[in-house]
């Protein structure tokens, strides 16, 4: 027994549930009166949209990626800062029996504190180019994932081209952008 496609009137078997040719349910009957009320969603658009909230979510985990990066190169730099400091001061080399700030240099330090001053900056050399490597290296996770999301946009059949310049931000500052989406966030659009 074979069953007929009410649309394209293709005979199908009878187990069969979709038509091969129209991608239409088999079972379907064409009402008039059902397809007056409904109002067909154009699937370009909708994929479009689609495709542009999945890209732009993307786009924002790598944006967070790149600035997390850049704040642990920040704090390394901080971190060594303020262990080279701190060294200085415990080793006695801004000690406060001497007549001006930090005379007689190096030389006035290789005294009892010298056992504190040179591990003491290699210590924090060695924190802050550990963070500074550590901050790149995430940074560069970041910049991955946005050569691989412009790629992946650029390469998108359901984008134009105006699309994908917006979402990758071409024309203005990424961080413009997120200013952008985290006002459409707070606004309810996306």
């Amino acid at each position: 027994m074979t069953n007929p496609c009410p649309h394209c009137q293709t005979s199908h078997a009878a187990a069969a549930r979709f038509c091969p040719v129209t991608g239409k349910s088999l079972s379907e009957e064409q009402n008039p009166s059902q397809s007056a009320d409904v109002r067909p969603v154009a699937p370009e658009r909708t994929e479009a949209e689609a495709v542009r909230r999945r890209y732009r979510d993307a786009y924002r985990v790598a944006d967070a990626t790149v600035s997390f990066g850049n704040g642990i190169k920040g704090v390394g730099v901080v971190l060594a800062l303020l262990i080279g400091l701190g060294t200085l001061f415990t080793s006695g080399y801004f000690s406060s029996n001497q007549s001006t700030w930090g005379s007689g240099g190096l030389l006035s330090a290789f005294g009892a504190g010298s056992m504190l001053l040179i591990p003491g900056m290699m210590f924090a050399g060695f924190v802050g180019l550990l963070f500074y490597l550590l901050g790149v290296l995430v940074a560069a996770q970041g910049q991955t994932l946005l050569a691989s999301l412009d790629g992946a946009v650029n390469s998108s059949p359901f984008l134009t081209n105006g699309q994908r310049a917006d979402i990758m931000c071409l024309g203005r500052t990424r961080i413009s952008g997120l200013r952008q989406a985290f006002q459409d966030g707070l606004s309810g659009q996306t």
